[in-house]
């Protein structure tokens, strides 16, 4: 018969000769880390600095292989701590704790090369026609059209008139974003460290800048969000 082998902390007091208390451990609640990952910790941070932000942008920022930041984006949005915005063929990532969809539609357009320079176009003459726009930015117009197109269909632009004479403008929600409140979301920001059991401490807060020490379990981290 095999012999049975004695438990920690029977081999402990028999080696050292006196009663041992081992150290109480209690099981962290399930569900609650998925920023305890320091890579996750790092998409969030710089996806909450940066909203709009493309997958091949963060990717390259970050220095993370692509495939493992697509699991961690996928992680991340799941849990609802970030969300995507469909940019037609393309996709941005935003923190809903800071950023409204549609600030975050034309934060990212007008970063991309395709939409910026049409978005910019239109906004500096208040309104342009797509013979304009191709003239301007030398794109062919069955391309400015197709863009003009997606734009008008993600609620950026809105047109008037009808055949050659259609001219582009932006939208009231466009021309005028919405903004958080800076306590809101530093409220938010801190509420949401706390659920995923970080334990985070304010070491320093500004109008637009927020930076806390948060509480891994192993180390204390310095994280730095700007807005």
């Amino acid at each position: 018969m095999p012999r049975r082998r004695e438990s920690v902390g029977k081999a402990l007091r028999r080696a050292l000769g006196e009663e041992v208390v081992l150290p109480r451990i209690e099981p962290r609640k399930p569900g609650v880390s998925h920023l305890m990952n320091e890579r996750r910790l790092r998409v969030f941070q710089a996806v909450f600095n940066d909203p709009g932000v493309h997958l091949r942008d963060l990717q390259r920022s970050l220095g993370i292989p692509l495939q493992s930041l697509r699991w961690h984006v996928s992680v991340l949005t799941s849990a609802g701590i970030l969300e995507r915005v469909n940019l037609g063929k393309r996709e941005a990532l935003i923190s809903p704790i800071t950023a409204q969809q549609q600030d975050v539609k034309l934060r990212a357009l007008l970063r991309d090369k395709k939409y910026g320079p049409i978005i910019r176009l239109i906004a500096e003459r208040n309104e342009a026609s797509v013979k304009e726009i191709e003239k301007e930015i030398g794109a062919y117009q069955q391309l400015v059209s197709a863009r003009l197109k997606l734009l008008k269909g993600m609620g950026i632009v809105e047109s008037t008139g009808k055949g050659s004479r259609t001219r582009y403008r932006l939208t009231a929600t466009s021309q005028t974003p919405g903004c958080s409140d800076p306590r809101e979301v530093k409220e938010r920001l801190v509420a949401l460290f706390t659920e995923q059991g970080l334990v985070p401490r304010v070491l320093q807060q500004s109008s637009n800048k927020l930076v806390l020490t948060i509480d891994t379990g192993i180390e204390e981290k310095e994280v730095e969000f700007r807005f």
